[in-house]
């Protein structure tokens, strides 16, 4: 229950991401860029924890000297037939604000992203979402034969670089 919970982007202190159906899990990760300063490390999105803590970032966070687009890839341990993506984006909830769309003005939300899977000759767009103000997305599609995703912010609310607290890869 406790997985299918955290999946649900619910919070439960103690527990992480040990979902035995996502292959993000075991990927190995390329970025364009990190902040490794601030601690925004491309592991992070797989290390089971999907929000910041105090004194732990739980996230990527892309380098705001290199600007936007961004790209993570996963590059899973074999061909897979993917048919489900999850990304959790950050959108400041550490700051109380209001959850409605229309007072929604968070720096690291990624307001358009992509995500592609690669079919061992070229990068095949599976989804594509355009004003996204939410945290949790969920992007389902016609089932791709790949061993490699990649997300790509192209803008945020404001920031010159992106956060990302999670991915989930699912098999169709």
């Amino acid at each position: 229950m406790q997985q299918l919970l955290l999946k649900q982007d619910q919070t439960i202190f103690g527990f992480k991401n040990e979902d035995e159906n996502d292959l993000a899990l075991t990927a190995k990760i390329e970025v364009d860029s990190e902040d490794k300063q601030a601690g925004g490390f491309a592991q992070n999105v797989i290390n089971g924890v999907h929000r910041d803590h105090p004194e732990v970032c739980n996230a990527w966070i892309s380098d705001s000297k290199d600007g936007l687009p961004q790209s993570i890839t996963l590059t899973l341990e074999k061909t897979e037939n993917v048919g489900e993506i999850h990304i959790t984006a950050d959108t400041d909830q550490a700051y109380p604000r209001s959850s409605t769309r229309a007072f929604v003005d968070f720096d690291f939300t990624a307001t358009h992203l992509t995500a592609e899977c690669f079919d061992g000759e070229k990068w095949i767009k599976v989804f594509e979402i355009t004003d996204n103000y939410r945290r949790k997305i969920i992007a389902k599609f016609e089932p791709q034969k790949t061993e490699k995703v990649r997300v790509t912010v192209h803008t945020t609310t404001g920031a010159t670089c992106t956060k990302l607290n999670e991915i989930r890869i699912y098999r169709a």
